[in-house]
């Protein structure tokens, strides 16, 4: 639905996008390498958990989104399916139409659509298979792109690699950014356990006064206060100069990414402007390579 694809089609793309990390985690970032009229948008991190919000918004924008959802009902910890709105949704695993409750909802990822499929897959079309003279341009053509001619590969090939090394600093900020926020989390969790414990002592601590007058055992737990007090001061100035430190690092990485982001649109208009200037005539050396072997083929026959 979203793709336009079946689902060993899609696989086959992801495959040799190289998108898939571990043989079973998605890279996101590589998606549109796998399928060029699909971009993606955002994954939400653990810490943002399922945003039905920003689902819905993506539905009405693109008529589906992808959910991650709890897998535990059929063997297994983590599941993708797509929503389409109006409380359904569409199972891979079953490859049938479900109500959208039917697996508890972790998480999203937005891929949005930015084209069609084409049109027409033969890359063949146009060329004349049987005609020698036809096939000699093919790989004339090819000969001349080889040699640099039509197209100066060595200016593509190096925007290519430096948009790609670009691509990877922002996905190494993006990590950070995550693994910031989730030690921000850990903490305050770990201040709300704090306060929880200091809590019961200090009413233990009131009991005593109340229900006993033995000076050594009010001492020693009017001492135990003070020092909780000061653990209590010392986490909190820690967990303060953390925060400080972690808007820093996010307006740094903010900085960061938005300069790698002008850097990288400079690269992409470079090569839009390189793709737009080249003759009409190229022939990719994809095509001139199945063209050449087609032809191989068809001597072998006429030859038997």
């Amino acid at each position: 639905m979203a793709a336009d694809l079946l689902p060993n089609e899609v696989n086959e793309r992801m495959n040799k996008a190289g998108a898939y990390a571990n043989s079973n985690l998605v890279n996101w970032t590589k998606a549109q390498a796998a399928i060029p009229w699909l971009q993606f948008e955002w994954r939400s991190p653990s810490t943002e958990g399922y945003n039905n919000d920003r689902v819905k918004a993506a539905i009405d924008k693109n008529g589906y989104c992808l959910v991650e959802v709890d897998g535990t009902r059929i063997g297994g910890t983590k599941h993708w399916v797509l929503y389409k709105g109006n409380g359904l949704m569409i199972d891979p695993w079953t490859g049938v139409e479900k109500s959208t409750s039917y697996y508890p909802a972790l998480g999203y990822a937005i891929i949005n659509r930015v084209g069609n499929p084409p049109a027409d897959g033969n890359m063949y079309k146009g060329l004349d298979l049987t005609n020698v003279d036809s096939m000699k341009v093919c790989v004339d053509d090819h000969m001349r792109i080889v040699n640099g001619e039509l197209v100066e590969k060595s200016r593509l090939d190096e925007y290519t690699v430096k948009v790609a090394e670009q691509q990877k600093t922002i996905n190494d900020l993006t990590i950070e950014r995550d693994n910031a926020n989730l030690a921000r989390d850990r903490a305050n969790s770990a201040m709300d356990d704090f306060r929880k414990e200091n809590n019961v002592f200090i009413a233990d601590l009131a009991g005593i006064y109340a229900c006993r007058q033995e000076k050594p055992e009010i001492l020693a737990e009017a001492k135990k206060s003070i020092t909780f007090e000061d653990l209590s001061q010392k986490l909190q100035d820690t967990l303060n100069v953390e925060r400080a430190e972690y808007a820093q690092n996010l307006k740094d990485m903010k900085i960061e990414m938005d300069n790698l982001k002008d850097q990288l649109d400079k690269a992409n208009k470079k090569l839009a402007d390189l793709e737009a200037n080249k003759p009409t005539n190229v022939i990719t050396s994809e095509q001139v390579t199945s063209v050449i072997d087609r032809f191989i083929s068809w001597l072998k026959g006429r030859s038997k």
